[in-house]
């Protein structure tokens, strides 16, 4: 939690000004804003030590008591969904006075733009609390709130969530003075001097920080990489002998750049020409076969009929057994009741056997016919032989997708005609092109991390969800004296094009626990790197920085920062622009 005393008009909202000119943004910066010029005052009243004050009436005719004027404090805390930026003129028992309260969402970096929130007041006792039904504006709460002794006070400020929870952010205490001579006489801290930009304009950017804290680092270089097709995953169609190219025996259309095509499909068919006594040949060769298919069709359907026989010679058979089976079981239970002579039984027990073999024999050649029927095969279609010349048809190796056609429907095409090249990117290399000056670096297996182009976050490209390595850098090239790293890596969303070229982040053995920030906080300025601290809700402090090993998205400081300090992750160009431009006079935000 950060407590300052409120900055002049001037010193707390110069920040405005010089995103307006930079940015070229005026009309959006602006919404909410009062801009004047600089001799007729400010927007963003605040009062005369520069607090944002209240409301016009309540300044003019001082219906509202709000402690010593110009004595003021500001408050910064985070809670795991939100940052709370306060101003409030000190405290002096029995009095209101109004904390100006900033809500930001930290989860999208907006105001709270609607709905209560509650201010539960504690001074050891009872807990009071204040209900304020809804923002004054966008992200902006204004409750006066009394205290009702002096001393030390806990606030804490309840926010509903949507989902029907809560989240309670702890302001922290708060000191409530007796009389207002008291709280004139009390020492405050330093004003923290820095660069102004307010929550409006940090709401309409919009602003993130993290905090600064040591964590495991992996020294990573940064390479040159590029996305390449596996040798099984690129596939060229060509015709085995010259011919001229037709459509498949379908009909369908030859498969066109872009279309998806099945392993195994036919894909086109090429028609080679024929004359003189091939033709010859070939029509002979085509009546036999034709004539070969009948006496297959009638060899299959004389062995299909005997097959059908043999299938119900066993059914009866097997009924046959049934009948003989019941027939002994009876006569054995009158025999053994004196009901029958023994001669029956016996009699029963042969014709039960008799049964018996009959249906294993009816059995034994309904399987021989069975076993007959599967080897003889199916009786072709003769698409090739029948209506036209003999073709050759041409089938996707690979599945994939059609990337390029080197032949259309009627041309003439040759053994070296690539008629379909096919490519499956559903699965890529990586090809990393490390210096050989950092190969002693490298370890058996580090892991990789890629700068896809359009993503925010960088892509693994081992470990869980990435691939894996194929070729460890053996060799160097002696043209680019660096060695190449191959990694086959997933491709599911397509994203890693073929040809694509991509910063791609190695691991090497030097690793340690160090003080680290998001890359994305720092800025370059004069060509050093630079950082912008929050010191309070709207006040910002530039450090240069002394960068160290660089992880993926993090990167080391050793000197500059301290652990538990804020750093903006986004928008901090906005605030640099904010520190060096003096263009538009000073002016706030009213409410």
């Amino acid at each position: 939690m950060h407590h300052r005393l409120a900055s002049p008009a001037v010193s707390r909202t110069r920040g405005l000004s010089i995103v307006l000119v930079a940015l070229g943004a005026i009309s959006t910066l602006a919404a909410g804003c009062d801009f004047r010029d600089a001799g007729g005052g400010h927007g963003h009243p605040h009062g005369p030590g520069g607090s944002h004050a209240a409301d016009d009436a309540h300044a003019e005719d001082g219906a509202h008591a709000h402690g010593p004027a110009g004595r003021s404090v500001a408050v910064t805390v985070w809670s795991e969904r939100f940052e709370v930026f306060l101003e409030h003129e000190l405290i002096v028992v029995g009095r209101p006075v109004r904390f100006v309260t900033h809500v930001t969402d930290l989860q999208t970096l907006q105001p709270r733009r609607a709905g209560p929130v509650t201010f539960v007041l504690d001074a050891g006792s009872t807990p009071l609390e204040h209900v304020e039904p809804a923002p004054a504006r966008a992200g902006i709460y204004t409750p006066e709130l009394t205290f009702t002794r002096a001393g030390p006070w806990n606030v804490r400020l309840r926010v509903p969530l949507a989902d029907g929870g809560k989240s309670d952010v702890e302001l922290g205490a708060f000191t409530v003075y007796a009389s207002a001579d008291e709280a004139d006489a009390a020492a405050l801290p330093a004003e923290p001097d820095g660069v102004a930009f307010l929550k409006e304009q940090q709401w309409k950017i919009p602003t993130a920080v993290a905090t600064v804290a040591r964590r495991p680092m992996v020294e990573r270089i940064v390479v040159s990489g590029r996305v390449e097709v596996r040798a099984a995953g690129r596939a060229v169609v060509s015709s085995p002998v010259a011919g001229h190219l037709a459509r498949p025996a379908d009909d369908a259309a030859l498969p066109s750049i872009g279309e998806r095509v099945e392993a195994g499909q036919v894909i086109a068919q090429v028609v080679p020409p024929l004359a003189g006594a091939d033709l010859l040949a070939f029509e002979s060769n085509r009546q036999q076969i034709a004539a070969a298919r009948l006496q297959l069709a009638l060899a299959r359907t004389e062995l299909l009929a005997r097959k059908a026989e043999a299938d119900a010679d066993v059914a009866r058979a097997r009924a046959a057994h049934e009948a003989a089976s019941r027939r002994e079981a009876i006569t054995r239970g009158l025999v053994e009741r004196k009901a029958r002579a023994a001669r029956e039984l016996v009699e029963a027990e042969l014709a039960k056997e008799a049964a018996r073999v009959d249906l294993e024999a009816a059995l034994a050649t309904a399987a021989s016919y069975a076993r007959s029927a599967e080897r003889l095969p199916e009786v072709p279609d003769g698409e090739s032989f029948d209506g036209g010349l003999p073709s050759v048809s041409l089938r996707a190796p690979i599945a994939g997708v059609v990337v390029a056609r080197g032949a259309s429907v009627g041309e003439l095409v040759r053994p070296e005609t690539a008629v379909i090249e096919i490519v499956d990117a559903s699965e890529v290399q990586i090809v990393a092109r490390v210096p050989e000056t950092d190969l002693a670096r490298i370890g058996e297996a580090p892991s990789v991390l890629a700068a896809v182009p359009g993503e925010a976050r960088l892509r693994p490209i081992t470990g869980e969800g990435g691939g894996r390595l194929v070729a460890p850098g053996l060799a160097v090239d002696p043209a680019t004296r660096t060695a190449g790293f191959v990694y086959e890596v997933p491709n599911a969303d397509g994203a890693l094009r073929p040809g694509l070229s991509l910063p791609v982040h190695v691991e090497t053995t030097h690793a340690k626990s160090a003080l680290a920030i998001p890359a994305s906080a720092l800025v370059e300025e004069d060509a050093r790197p630079v950082v912008f601290v929050m010191l309070a809700g709207e006040t910002f402090e530039k450090r240069d920085v002394v960068l160290g090993v660089r992880d993926g998205g993090w990167v080391e400081v050793t000197s500059g920062l301290e652990a538990g300090e804020r750093v903006v992750t986004s928008g901090a160009y906005a605030i640099r622009l904010a520190s060096v431009s003096t263009a538009i006079p000073a002016h706030g935000h009213a409410h």
